[in-house]
């Protein structure tokens, strides 16, 4: 998560022009950190180093960043790192799809010849349309090997998978493109476990798949590793406030009761959360809970620059874990994050093999989203406070704005906020923030509006959402037609009576009892594909008043 200057930006090297747009974007960034920084120092006020930050709030409210204390360590290399960008189950075969990371504009698309994954910068070196919402197709090469070929959609411009542009439509094919008309940035993929993509946003020399923050066990674990659950979804607050709230374990039982995965009942007071391991200069922490008088930490948490949190339920020495939670948290821009999540077994018992097998993968997203939107809303409040005492999208306020007195299960916090401070200055953002307008509160409709935040970003929701509901609209005809058919016969028979008929035929008396019984099934039906279209847009479950009860 860090950033070195100037920023490792893959330009086209064989040409002049792309040259001085490198040039002129580190310079850019350059003078923006070094100016951002001035100011802040300028700024702000000095903390007292006898008042520990874990006791007390540092002092009253300001509206500016704290000053980061001096240190020899070097900044962060943020971009110089790998970062999730999607699932591959989420990236269409025939579409490029647009990704944000740090307000820098990306294209991943599918290579449909080599099956690869390619990232690119999302900008048309013609004038600068998104790329992002062009086609994807093949055409053959002059050797009769097949290509995979990204066009633009403002003039047809068209670049092969390494960026370089290939045919540009109302140019003679014998004239020579010139190097200048190739996409900026070409980025190295890699697809990780369960099939997570991930991108290197610095250089693709440097690019060691050896550091993609997915712990190593589970790696060489192999087939005996079941991944479940994998899902994705963005927040309306920063990636610093979605990290802090990953790396706290003690928030669970409380902000996620009611959603089966918390228990305010059963939390005892005694253990202790302790860091085990500690690296600042790579911005890795690892901390283990404790319970009681256990001489093994049952649960370990591991924090890796710059956007991994993983949970492992330890086991036994010598026997594997047999439970793990991977997240990563990626920042989009100052007041946006996404979250990947993916859980791990191993070992797992062969029913519950099956049972995930059987399990569509959208329904075990609207657990996923169960789960998340017991604290996003108070996660989007907290940061509206501490954003609106420091505006500077990361979270600087919590010196003075916390009070952080829950002993050591507060340490992993700390330290993440500390090691956030010292590298906060070299964050690669490529817009400057803007602090005119106040963040206010959202509504808890907005925050945890599913369909805005997951289902439309989801391969596996978004058709699901439109089966269901087209399903829906089938049940309320289906029943409409028995309504109609006992109706039919009601009043056949009431015409038949006219006549001095007193018993209904058995064919009538069979018609209107399927008619009413077909009808009541069929809205049954309607009433349950109503229920998963909520999960998968908005509702409002249990635990949105089991805060206060």
């Amino acid at each position: 998560m860090a950033f070195v200057s100037p920023i490792p930006v893959r330009w086209s090297s064989h040409t002049s022009f792309s040259a001085s747009k490198a040039i002129v974007l580190r310079h850019h960034v350059s003078h923006y950190s070094r100016r951002r920084a001035s100011m802040e120092a300028q700024q702000s006020s000095p903390t007292s180093p006898s008042q520990p930050v874990q006791s007390q709030k540092l002092g009253p409210k300001a509206s500016t960043a704290p000053k980061s204390q001096p240190s020899s360590r070097p900044p962060f290399a943020w971009l110089d790192n790998w970062y999730p960008m999607a699932w591959a189950e989420d990236v269409p075969h025939s579409k490029p799809i647009p990704v944000t990371i740090w307000n820098r504009h990306y294209v991943l698309f599918r290579d449909t010849v080599t099956g690869n994954y390619v990232v690119m910068d999302d900008v048309c070196p013609h004038r600068a349309a998104p790329l992002s919402e062009g086609r994807l197709y093949e055409r053959s090469r002059p050797d009769g090997s097949m290509e995979t070929i990204l066009e633009c959609g403002y003039h047809g411009w068209r670049f092969d998978c390494t960026g370089r542009c290939v045919d540009i439509p109302v140019v003679d094919l014998q004239k020579r493109i010139p190097a200048a008309a190739d996409v900026g940035g070409l980025y190295a993929t890699h697809v990780s476990i369960a099939g997570l993509i991930f991108v290197w946003l610095g250089d693709r020399a440097e690019a060691d798949v050896s550091k993609i923050p997915v712990p190593k066990n589970l790696l060489d674990l192999g087939d005996r590793v079941t991944t479940f659950r994998n899902s994705y979804r963005v927040f309306p607050f920063n990636f610093g406030t979605l990290l802090e709230n990953l790396a706290d374990p003690a928030h669970v039982q409380w902000s996620h009761h009611g959603t089966g995965q918390g228990n305010r009942n059963t939390v005892p007071r005694i253990g202790n959360l302790e860091i085990l391991e500690k690296d600042d200069a790579r911005g890795f922490f690892r901390a283990g809970i404790r319970i009681g008088d256990s001489p093994s930490h049952r649960l370990s948490v591991t924090f890796e620059a710059p956007t991994s949190v993983a949970y492992r339920l330890n086991s036994p020495v010598g026997k594997a874990a047999p439970y793990s939670l991977l997240t990563y948290a990626v920042p989009i821009d100052y007041n946006r994050s996404a979250l990947f999540a993916v859980n791990c077994n191993i070992d797992m018992p062969r029913i519950q093999k099956l049972v995930k097998r059987i399990t569509p993968r959208w329904y075990e997203h609207t657990i996923s989203n169960l789960i998340l939107d017991g604290d996003s809303p108070l996660l989007q409040w907290q940061e509206a406070h501490t954003q609106n005492c420091i505006r500077d999208g990361y979270g600087s306020a919590w010196k003075k704005e916390y009070t952080l007195a829950s002993g050591t299960w507060d340490s992993l916090v700390v330290e993440f906020r500390r090691w956030l401070d010292h590298n906060c200055h070299s964050i690669p953002h490529r817009k400057q923030i803007s602090s005119e307008a106040p963040i206010v509160r959202q509504s808890r409709e907005e925050i945890n509006d599913r369909y805005a935040y997951h289902t439309k970003h989801c391969e596996s929701c978004r058709p699901a959402l439109q089966n269901l509901r087209t399903g829906r609209v089938a049940a309320f005809v289906g029943a409409g037609i028995g309504f109609a058919t006992f109706l039919c016969s009601a009043l056949l028979f009431a015409a038949l009576g006219l006549t001095g008929i007193k018993f209904l035929p058995l064919p009538l008396q069979l018609a209107a009892m399927a008619g009413i019984v077909g009808c009541a099934a069929f809205l049954a039906v309607a009433t349950v594909l109503g229920h998963f279209i909520k999960l998968l847009t908005y509702t409002e479950i249990s635990y949105d008043v089991a805060h206060a009860e």
